[in-house]
């Protein structure tokens, strides 16, 4: 929700060139809309220490932002523990000064 930080997107988007192939959402991300389309990358850098990642990730789960397969790449403080639901997998795990950074895919589940 922050303006600089959607500035900041904006901007990189457009260095990047792919506006055609990104959208941004000001909101709350504990409380997503419905998605538009499932997303295959999902990137979560929430504020650290407040136990975000467990609000967040289950609220995106829900609001069916995860398509198969997708891989999550979470940000949190070094050392902060993270529970998140059985269906994302931990693949990799690396720190950085005082981040650590996650790499999640999400296991759809098995159809009966």
């Amino acid at each position: 929700k922050e303006r600089s930080a959607l500035q900041i997107a904006r901007r990189n988007i457009g260095i990047l060139g792919v506006q055609t192939s990104c959208s941004l959402i000001a909101g709350d991300a504990a409380h997503p809309p419905p998605a538009p389309k499932p997303c295959d990358l999902i990137f979560c850098d929430p504020p650290y220490r407040k136990a975000l990642p467990e609000k967040i990730i289950p609220a995106l789960l829900a609001a069916g932002w995860f398509a198969p397969y997708a891989v999550l790449v979470l940000e949190t403080a070094l050392g902060e523990t993270v529970r998140l639901p059985p269906q994302l997998i931990l693949m990799q795990q690396r720190d950085y000064g005082v981040a650590t950074v996650r790499f999640f895919v999400h296991r759809p589940p098995l159809k009966k």
